[in-house]
């Protein structure tokens, strides 16, 4: 008798043993490394946009690609023309412009979520052009490069898309180098002022995506 209990209490802590361990790795989160995101604030200006992202290190760094454009157009329209106000007869026109961005991110903790720190590079090409009178225009591409430095919080919700969904945002500086020139022709807004030059700007950005 007390055999068949000792065998029956035997059996029943190993049940409850492997119970454990099934449902620890049940609820053990599972890190996901794909990301894949848009900026929301690129969308509202008319960008199309789209950010990939592979975690590493457990979720403490994480590297991105991002692509975008505005579209380009065959010829320069009349909507987006303008002259320099300048009363010297030139005429500019933009096509189209598209970007590309690379970023390398370090998070302050483990699982790539919480407070992070971020270098990147955004390549920015526009698509111009400038004519003098009733002469034809002269196309004309133009390429910023932006480094930038950022500090950024990745929010995830627990109660959205079993943790799939996250909202990123993050400000930071960035040093634009920019000489959209054409000979003598600098390009100029409708206003007169040379776009362009080398300065220090402020960086703002808002991110939506998913892990997979």
């Amino acid at each position: 008798m007390k055999k068949c209990f000792v065998v029956l209490l035997l059996s029943v802590l190993m049940v409850f043993s492997f119970a454990q361990e099934d449902t620890t790795l049940v609820l053990e989160p599972t890190l996901r490394t794909n990301t894949i995101s848009t900026s929301a604030l690129y969308t509202i200006f008319g960008m199309l946009n789209v950010n990939y992202g592979k975690i590493i290190n457990n979720g403490k760094n994480e590297y991105q690609i991002m692509a975008g454009t505005f579209g380009y157009e065959d010829s320069f329209n009349e909507d987006d023309t303008w002259d320099s106000s300048l009363d010297d007869g030139v005429m500019y026109g933009a096509k189209g412009a598209s970007s590309f961005k690379a970023t390398y991110r370090s998070y302050s903790k483990e699982n790539a979520k919480g407070l992070f720190y971020q270098g990147e590079l955004t390549i920015f090409s526009i698509s111009w052009g400038h004519k003098t009178g009733e002469g034809d225009w002269n196309d004309v591409t133009s390429v910023s490069y932006d480094p930038t430095v950022a500090l950024g919080y990745k929010y995830v919700p627990s109660f959205l898309f079993k943790d799939r969904l996250f909202i990123e945002a993050y400000v930071g500086a960035s040093y634009s180098m920019f000489s959209p020139e054409d000979g003598e022709i600098t390009l100029r807004d409708d206003e007169g002022e040379a776009q362009g030059g080398n300065e220090i700007q402020p960086q703002f950005n808002l991110f939506i995506g998913f892990d997979f």
